[in-house]
């Protein structure tokens, strides 16, 4: 992966960085480290549904799995951006009750024994956060998933990068 990408501190410079699969999977999914695999896994396998779903588009990724810095790999944030939109008129209900188990969800409430209060469900096991965003918004989008919020409270928007994966 090309170095100019990342700042000195091992994050993504600002922008999108068009990269491979297999660029990833090199660079941030070493086999000894189990949650980066992890993270890895259920990336393809969300690649694997947005082919099946969408003739064409690409994922954004942003957060710590996709830096060089040091600390802890938290879950990354994934948006799902088609090249068409109008793909999603041809499906099925079915169709988009399965890919809606693919995204994350905010603010349920479930429970067969009385309600309970979920602020998000994530997909893949927790792995990762997915987002749809619709191919206008996708700049936007880039630039809120880049925020950094300082230790003061605040709000650096599209400080950092993202890297983008076409299927």
């Amino acid at each position: 992966m090309d170095d100019r990408i990342f700042s000195m501190d091992g994050w993504l410079v600002p922008g999108r960085h068009e990269v491979e699969m297999d660029d990833i999977f090199e660079e941030f999914a070493p086999a000894s480290d189990n949650r980066r695999v992890e993270i890895w896994k259920a990336l393809e396998i969300l690649r694997s549904v947005c082919n099946e779903y969408f003739e064409g588009g690409v994922l954004l990724l942003a957060g710590s799995f996709v830096s060089r810095a040091a600390g802890p790999v938290f879950l990354p944030t994934i948006a799902i951006v088609p090249e068409n939109q109008s793909d999603l008129t041809n499906w099925s209900d079915a169709m988009e009750e399965r890919f809606m188990g693919f995204l994350s969800l905010h603010d349920i409430i479930v429970g067969a024994l009385g309600p309970t209060y979920v602020p998000v469900l994530h997909p893949l096991s927790g792995c990762i956060e997915v987002l749809y965003c619709e191919p206008q918004d996708a700049d936007q989008l880039v630039l809120w998933m880049g925020t950094v919020t300082m230790s003061s409270g605040e709000d650096i928007v599209g400080a950092r990068g993202v890297l983008e994966v076409a299927w």
